[in-house]
């Protein structure tokens, strides 16, 4: 499968969050919680705490307008979010030595955690039920060879 940057930063942030919420989903069904699939997103959205999931060369026009300029060049509240978080995390970083912007933004995407997962509850159920769809498809696949 031949997949660009985005796709790819948006693949390892799907499993970081799936390997959570995994985990979160077997604690809330030894618990006996109601609705687990839905308790178990929530802690996972809330307690995730991921890698940087994007690439130099995208966030680095993005943060420097935002440091210089103190304009927000996205539309959407999420991503506005995530990027006022990951330019904030890079200011932190020149406030102890006087480096560039673009060290500094280095630094953290290689280095930093975000607060948590960008995405909202409807796009992280719908990530749990594709999951477990070609999950399921494996398991069946591999009945049918054996």
């Amino acid at each position: 499968m031949n997949t660009n940057g985005k796709t790819q930063n948006r693949m390892t942030r799907d499993s970081e969050f799936l390997d959570i919420y995994h985990d979160a989903l077997q604690m809330m069904l030894a618990s006996g919680v109601t609705n687990p699939r839905r308790a178990a997103i929530r802690c996972a959205l809330q307690q995730g705490r991921p890698r940087y999931t994007v690439s130099f060369d995208r966030a680095y026009p993005v943060v420097c307008e935002i440091i210089n300029k103190g304009t927000m060049p996205v539309k959407k509240a999420v991503k506005q979010a995530f990027w006022r978080e990951l330019a904030q995390q890079v200011m932190d970083v020149r406030q102890h030595a006087p480096i560039s912007i673009a060290v500094a933004l280095d630094f953290v995407l290689r280095n930093g955690r975000s607060s948590q997962f960008f995405v909202n509850e409807d796009y992280a159920y719908w990530n749990t039920y594709r999951a477990s769809r070609e999950r399921r498809a494996l398991k069946l696949k591999q009945l049918r060879v054996a």
